[in-house]
């Protein structure tokens, strides 16, 4: 016999096996009624106008980024054509791929060829000079390969 505590639903009335959450939280509920009863008005109207503020802040960020580009058009150039000459060959190399792919002489696989998830994939150049050849790895194993390999 197991040292679990069992509890008893509030709602249904049968024994359940709560988390730490459920006991910190005291709610009382087994998973099913958890799923079938709605929120009380007061987490809903709480969770609603958290959206609404976040919604207002990502507007206000945006709008912000906006005139910030719009006054500083000459400066992103100069930005971004520095970049460009500090590192010609990863460039040419992106752009390289990337029109390959939109052309359809490279295809991107579904999965990452590290880990095997199925998500958005990069393209990893280890070496530039061979612009078409390139590890397909979701952004967890891109990550860790830069980690390593720099």
């Amino acid at each position: 016999m197991s040292d679990v505590t069992q509890y008893e639903c509030h709602f249904c009335g049968k024994p359940f096996t709560p988390t730490l959450a459920d006991i910190r939280y005291r709610k009382y509920r087994c998973k099913p009624c958890r799923a079938v009863m709605p929120r009380t008005p007061r987490t809903q109207r709480t969770r609603d106008q958290e959206a609404v503020n976040r919604a207002g802040k990502r507007k206000d960020y945006n709008a912000t980024k906006r005139a910030w580009s719009a006054r500083n058009k000459a400066k992103r150039r100069r930005i971004y054509a520095e970049s460009f000459q500090r590192h010609k060959e990863k460039q040419r190399a992106r752009i390289a791929l990337h029109r390959a792919v939109n052309a359809g002489t490279v295809m991107v696989p579904w999965s990452c060829t590290e880990c095997g998830n199925f998500t958005k994939l990069h393209g990893h150049h280890d070496d530039y000079n061979q612009p078409l050849k390139v590890a397909w790895l979701c952004s967890t194993c891109h990550a860790k390969r830069h980690l390593k390999y720099g």
